[in-house]
């Protein structure tokens, strides 16, 4: 009996381990867009609330007031007290999350802006490393190589630096998306967690369409992947495609919005069973000459449009976010934040902010952006801000895809070459006590 107890309380332990350093634990933040459906949406990061969120302060930072200069894209990811990223020109870094203490470096230093890592509930790194070609590795969380892909993606200068692995865990596959610069698209390849072996892939040559955006959204193992679908454009008419995982056959083509000019695709997410889509013409590819922006959402279950807006006069200036406990939906823009019922496309508030704002990150009833030379924090029912932090003057050129990365008592942004250029906030000690 004995023994058997004891191994019943090994196994709860166990579990218990597990639960507190996949994905769910509050401290962890997978990757750019928190999830598979790139909600930005942390559900179990409590300790910052509205009521606290300004007392946050500097805990540590890197490149600080030394001259140097290296940019962090997208965002960190963090996991079981650890945060794995890279910066412009620089190594994939491990650091302790508490005080920045870099415990590792792995690779060569990558070219020009850097890719971000995304990370699964076992923890293992999967990092797209190198512009042309671009490899990708699964790396431990010491930092040791585990496997690297047996092909080279191609990837243009831009383009690798804001893609994103996506992790379907049930499955064991990394998918990734080969977007290659100025050309009519690439493909989308499906890869062996265990091994990094292509395990099937789509392509123009094979299947009749190409591929492009820099993420697959996953609901459950269903695939939606932005896709180029012969048509009366030169390069294709650009559209979201469901693709099933068993068959690997397009079950459903999302409609496109009416215009007089070439849409192509530019950010997109999943909003529980909404699937919400940027539309804007090609010069989006030149930051600064969007003329259109349009965002149309879908039932995942019908090609037909539920609702679309407008947001030519304001155009879309990052990702989009999603509560999916409240059905809220959050649209950056420049110079406003927006709230939406995501069912009906009803406006619950509008934030006016100075400038850009960038992709939007929520947790415990605060949402998270960065903006000119500050990052802010608003109350989400209200829209009113809650708390703004100065991180110094800074170059604005690689803002567009950054993201705060919500830790439990903590929370890590881009510096973006300000004071600092990495940035942890947290909560005093007596804030950030579990209850």
């Amino acid at each position: 009996m004995y023994r058997l107890n004891l191994i019943a309380g090994l196994a709860l332990v166990l579990l218990q381990w597990t639960l507190c350093t996949g994905p769910i634990n509050a401290g962890n933040w997978p990757h750019f867009g928190y999830d598979d459906q790139y909600t930005s949406f942390s559900p179990a990061a409590t300790r910052i609330n509205p009521s606290n969120v300004g007392k946050l302060q500097f805990q540590w930072g890197l490149s600080c007031d030394d001259g140097y200069f290296f940019l962090v894209y997208g965002s960190p990811a963090l996991y079981a007290g650890g945060v794995y990223g890279s910066g412009a020109g620089q190594q994939l870094t491990g650091m302790n999350a508490s005080d920045g203490t870099i415990l590792w470096q792995f690779g060569p230093n990558n070219s020009g802006w850097a890719p971000q890592p995304a990370i699964s509930a076992d923890g293992i790194i999967y990092y797209l490393l190198g512009a042309n070609p671009t490899n990708l590795y699964a790396v431990t969380r010491s930092g040791t190589q585990i496997w690297k892909a047996p092909i080279a993606f191609d990837f243009g200068f831009q383009e690798a630096t804001q893609a994103v692995p996506t992790i379907d865990e049930g499955k064991k596959i990394i998918y990734v998306v080969e977007n290659p610069f100025a050309s009519e698209g690439g493909k989308l390849y499906a890869l062996s967690k265990a091994s990094g072996k292509v395990l099937w892939y789509k392509s123009k040559a094979k299947d009749g369409m190409a591929f492009r955006g820099r993420y697959v959204l996953l609901k459950g193992s269903t695939i939606f992947a932005d896709a180029l679908i012969p048509g009366t454009s030169y390069w294709g008419d650009e559209t979201l495609v469901r693709i099933n995982p068993t068959t690997k056959k397009i079950e459903i083509k999302y409609a496109r919005p009416s215009s007089s000019s070439e849409l192509v695709i530019g950010r997109y997410s999943l909003c529980n069973d909404t699937l919400v889509v940027e539309y804007c013409d090609r010069d989006l590819i030149i930051p600064g000459y969007k003329k259109i922006s349009i965002v149309a959402t879908y039932n995942v279950n019908s090609p037909k449009i539920v609702w679309q807006k407008d947001f030519s006069k304001t155009p879309l200036t990052g990702a989009f976010a999603c509560n999916t406990k409240t059905k809220r939906l959050y649209v950056p823009t420049n110079p406003y934040l927006y709230s939406f019922d995501v069912a009906t496309g009803k406006q619950y508030w509008r934030y006016t902010g100075y400038d850009e704002i960038y992709s939007p990150s929520i947790a415990n009833g605060v949402i998270f952006f960065t903006s000119e030379t500050n990052m802010y924090a608003l109350n989400e029912a209200t829209g009113k801000k809650l708390f703004a932090y100065d991180y110094g003057y800074h170059d604005d050129s690689g803002t567009a895809t950054t993201q705060v990365a919500i830790g439990d008592d903590m929370v890590y942004l881009s510096g973006s070459g300000g004071t600092c250029d990495f940035v942890a906030l947290s909560l005093p000690t007596s804030e950030s006590q579990t209850p």
